[in-house]
């Protein structure tokens, strides 16, 4: 059974991460960026930014407070989990993998408007040579296989994480390293959702 997290408003909870106020300006330039690509869809937009940040930094209720040196997000897209955590917690340096030109190219706009220092790389990451070395790892919403898992794995550092964030999901199988599932709600009427956590050894 997976562990639950539950959280009374995702308002609440993204003043803890982000004091200062930094996610409205990434808001305001992903709307900006979204009226010319499709980077996330219109309900998100309208109704949901909160919602979707808030998941995106579910796992550090977990992890706690993270000093990261290298970090690496597999299908960018409009930029979750990504952004809300490089402007959330300490990175030293991040890389971005998004396959699709267009939105690679939304997503180096926005670094450069939000002074954030990562490297965008259009391309699948299936076909990227990466150097190992990342102690952070995240995907959103891409099926796992064992193949595409043990690729991830051996670019992490011992120690390292990689969250997967999607429906819970055993296609994986028995792994190794060890992986927990945390399940969360968000708010009243609550929205839920899951995200597992792999740690390599």
């Amino acid at each position: 059974m997976a562990d639950l997290i539950q959280i009374a408003s995702a308002d609440q909870f993204l003043r803890k991460y982000d004091p200062d106020g930094k996610l409205s300006s990434y808001y305001s330039h992903l709307k900006k960026e979204n009226r010319k690509i499709n980077l996330v869809s219109r309900e998100t937009i309208d109704s949901n930014l909160t919602g979707i940040t808030a998941a995106s930094l579910m796992p550090f209720e977990v992890l706690g407070r993270q000093n990261i040196t290298r970090y690496l997000d597999i299908g960018s897209g409009g930029g979750f989990p990504a952004i809300p955590i490089l402007l959330t917690q300490v990175v030293e340096h991040a890389t971005l993998v998004e396959r699709r030109q267009k939105k690679a190219a939304a997503l180096n706009r926005m670094m450069v408007t939000l002074s954030i220092n990562a490297d965008v790389l259009p391309g699948s990451f299936e076909e990227l040579s990466l150097k190992a070395g990342f102690n952070l790892i995240t995907m959103r919403l891409v099926r796992l296989d064992r193949l595409l898992l043990d690729k991830i794995i051996d670019l992490l550092t011992p120690g390292g994480h990689f969250i997967h964030y999607s429906d819970v999901d055993k296609s994986h199988g028995e792994t190794n390293p060890a992986s927990i599932t945390y399940c969360y709600t968000i708010g009243k009427p609550a929205s839920a959702g899951s995200f597992t956590l792999f740690e390599k050894v």
